[in-house]
């Protein structure tokens, strides 16, 4: 699956203790994670994975540095409000997640995410520094309430207030390339789909083409093109009726056919036509009628022609092996018993008689080994 960085790591949300920025990197990567499958539109149970690892790792961050502050501002009103703060991160996401109100699971997960950027930001880049800063001057010696002191002058109102602002501004620039590889996502598989379609159409062996509402081709496959012994290229604005001349004004049964699909959407059924060769053939035609929208009328028909001769020679063949020995070509004994039924029953309703000759031919098993 391809990623999406909502959430750009960086060496300006560093706090200066490694265990803390590691930490952060890879709450951030999940953060990213979610971001992708959202944007990608992966299925719900992959989310909802996605969705637990987070919570559980933030979870288990939040532990891991609250052992940090504790260690260097043991009960002391900053640590206090910081376990606060984490605490009231936990509820507002498991809120988000479970109070979804009828909103679709895109948009509660969009919500999430703005939420997730926007806290994470604003907390590494100051609650988590200011606090780091103070932890990292103690570790160097000095007395806590020096190193608060020192800690709040570097992180100080203004700094805050511009922290703020940067955030809300690229949370709204984050929603829109969000939405960008959404778009860009559909499109791409929308693009896979007509690849797809156009593969089957180009390559299928039964004859198809494309009509608009006056009976003129749009469009044809290369099997259609080469049944009307003519170019592809050479198909478009032409009337279906020049090769198929079982839908044209001079058949009789051509009006029907196109009374059918006009009213029930779809007519199938054998039609006859005249073959480049000058030859009357049969196909079996699947003709339906596409509408440019529900209330808007047939803008375009779809045909399909399949070879009916190829069939019947097909079945004549297969009946006739299943009859007759295929090293002779003579018939066998499933064919003599057909035969004798029928004899049977003709002479029953006649009230006739039937004899039976049974024939022993010299040689004949010599004479089917020849044959081989």
């Amino acid at each position: 699956m391809n990623a999406v960085e909502i959430f750009p790591w960086s060496a300006h949300f560093e706090t200066g203790i490694a265990e803390i920025d590691e930490q952060h990197q890879q709450l951030v990567r999940l953060v990213n994670r979610l971001a992708s499958h959202l944007a990608y539109s992966s299925d719900l149970p992959g989310l909802d994975e996605i969705f637990g690892e987070l919570a559980a790792y933030a979870q288990y961050h939040f532990a891991t540095e609250e052992a940090i502050w504790h260690a260097a501002l043991p009960d002391d009103p900053w640590e206090i409000e910081h376990h606060k703060t984490h605490q009231t991160f936990i509820d507002d996401v498991m809120r988000l997640r479970n109070t979804q109100g009828g909103k679709s699971i895109d948009m509660t997960v969009e919500e999430i995410l703005s939420f997730l950027c926007q806290w994470l930001a604003f907390h590494i880049l100051y609650n988590d520094r200011r606090m780091a800063q103070a932890v990292i001057a103690i570790r160097a010696g000095q007395a806590p309430e020096d190193a608060k002191r020192h800690s709040n002058g570097a992180m100080n109102s203004t700094v805050r207030a511009l922290i703020e602002t940067v955030l809300t501004m690229y949370d709204s620039l984050s929603n829109r390339t969000l939405q960008l590889v959404k778009e860009l996502s559909a499109r791409q598989k929308l693009e896979a789909k007509l690849r797809l379609a156009g593969s089957v159409f180009d390559n299928t062996l039964e004859s198809i083409c494309i009509i608009d509402d006056v009976g003129n081709i749009i469009d044809a496959n290369p099997a259609f093109a080469q049944s009307c012994g003519t170019n592809r290229d050479e198909l478009p604005g032409t009337p279906l009726a020049t090769f198929k001349s079982g839908l044209g004004n001079d058949d009789s049964n051509a009006p029907a056919i196109w009374n059918a699909v006009n009213s029930s959407g779809h007519w199938s059924g054998a039609i006859q036509y005249r073959a480049p060769s000058g030859e009357l053939s049969a196909e079996w035609l699947t003709l339906s009628a596409i509408r440019d929208g529900d209330d808007v009328g047939i803008g375009h028909y779809v045909a399909v022609f399949s070879s009916v001769g190829g069939l019947i020679q097909r079945q004549q063949a297969m009946e006739h092996w299943a009859h007759h020995d295929a090293l002779t070509g003579l018939p066998n004994r499933l064919l003599l018993k057909d035969r004798l039924e029928q004899a049977l029953a003709q002479a029953r309703r006649g009230g006739g008689l039937l004899g039976v000759c049974y024939v022993d031919l010299d040689d004949f098993g010599a004479r089917q080994d020849s044959c081989r």
